[in-house]
């Protein structure tokens, strides 16, 4: 494998906004048609009736705590602050009249090796993050069955606890998610957009794999096992 994959590929940054923007489109764009083959394959396993609605309904509370608490978070106040932290860094270094090559200086920092006030808070966030994450999944867990009613009032009572059991296991992925966005973000101040543009196309393969093959070892369970594998 490693003949056919350019030496240092996924280290490799991306200084140019241009080939960044589409590399990060392109990647999106596959992710997109994934999704819609991701569509197909599922209406084409399961149809148009309970099985997706409960597939959908189990979907929705994880999804909307992960865009909210951890999406809008990171995307407003992580990146912009971490990133600011790296240039100040590399700043006052240069204006200290250090003698260590600006390559140099980006190893270190991207290896983490030193405590600067960067790492600090990427550790921070990450270890409050997880706490946080953990808490409201352990309390989605718990109160599954009663969220399932607030989502899905009209289901029948073998529905909400058939969304209720699989809600439980996608409360697994804002866990997985929110670590990706931590160690997602810290890849785009570094400019290493390559790694970073693949997670969405990871993600839509796991629920793929989740429909075609998941369902058939752990039945209507595999697909949420899929979303976490995804995650």
């Amino acid at each position: 494998m490693r003949n056919f994959i350019p030496k240092g590929i996924f280290h490799r940054q991306i200084s140019s906004i241009t080939i960044a923007a589409a590399l990060v489109a392109m990647s999106s764009l596959i992710s997109r048609l994934l999704g819609v083959i991701r569509d197909r394959i599922l209406a084409g396993q399961f149809g148009a009736g309970a099985t997706l609605d409960i597939y959908y309904a189990a979907f929705r509370i994880p999804d909307l705590i992960y865009n909210l608490l951890v999406l809008g978070a990171l995307s407003a106040v992580f990146i912009p602050i971490f990133t600011g932290l790296i240039k100040n860094q590399k700043i006052g270094a240069r204006a200290e009249g250090n003698l260590v090559s600006a390559e140099k200086v980006n190893k270190a920092e991207t290896a983490g090796g030193e405590n600067t006030p960067a790492w600090a808070l990427a550790n921070n966030v990450l270890n409050w993050l997880l706490i946080g994450l953990a808490a409201l999944s352990a309390i989605g867990i718990i109160f599954a069955p009663t969220l399932t009613r607030l989502v899905a009032p009209g289901f029948s009572a073998a529905d909400q606890a058939a969304t209720a059991s699989l809600t439980r296991i996608m409360f697994l992925s804002p866990l997985f998610l929110g670590v990706s966005g931590i160690f997602g973000g810290i890849l785009q101040s570094f400019k290493r957009f390559l790694i970073y543009s693949l997670a969405p196309i990871f993600y839509n393969l796991g629920i793929i794999v989740g429909a075609l093959y998941f369902v058939n070892w752990w039945g209507l369970s595999g697909l949420a096992w899929g979303v976490a594998a995804g995650a």
